[in-house]
């Protein structure tokens, strides 16, 4: 990577590169189908409320979605010429929109370990406020414990005061999805 006509960079491990690139190109991803179909129904506001132009890139998203919605599929990626990583495509993606990378999920998950679900709430919590990040994990998992009853209604006018209203339904659709399995309590 690099110019060494403009820049003097020189080409460093091109193999860790390769590497890096083939393992991204292995990932196998699907569609978080229920945030498709929340959004495509009940969570139809999450959309209206857009401008013109996001609600048109959005819409094409969800058409592209439903068309991937039960088939694994592979998000190609490519380095440019200073080493940086980017997917080749634009409307899913997680280098994307909010809508973009919340609709994307790992086609082969992993089982979620107690750290991995404290980490999971942590992350709801800074998903519905920054604010919430400069604080310990400890003090956003209580946020979520205080707060649960809201994240399983999912109430719009709950929803649309996060930061980020699409990440957070998605995160509500997972802890209802876990409450529902009733293989973990909060």
């Amino acid at each position: 990577t690099g110019s060494v006509k403009y820049n003097a960079h020189k080409y460093l491990n091109r193999d860790k590169l390769y590497n890096t690139i083939n393992y991204f190109n292995s990932i196998q991803f699907g569609i978080n189908n229920s945030l498709l179909d929340y959004i495509l129904n009940e969570g139809k506001y999450l959309i209206d409320c857009l401008d013109d132009e996001t609600k048109f890139n959005y819409n094409i998203s969800l058409k592209i979605a439903d068309i991937y919605k039960n088939i694994p599929f592979y998000l190609n990626t490519h380095a440019d010429w200073r080493g940086r990583i980017y997917t080749q495509c634009f409307y899913l993606t997680y280098q994307g929109s909010e809508l973009s990378s919340a609709l994307l999920e790992f086609w082969k998950g992993e089982t979620l370990t107690d750290v991995g679900l404290k980490i999971f709430y942590a992350y709801g919590a800074s998903l519905y406020s920054s604010e919430n990040n400069n604080k310990v994990e400890e003090i956003r998992v209580n946020w979520i414990k205080e707060n649960l009853d809201s994240i399983l209604s999912m109430k719009p006018e709950f929803i649309m005061k996060a930061e980020s209203p699409i990440s957070f339904s998605a995160f509500c659709l997972e802890v209802k999805k876990l409450e529902i399995d009733r293989k973990v309590k909060i």
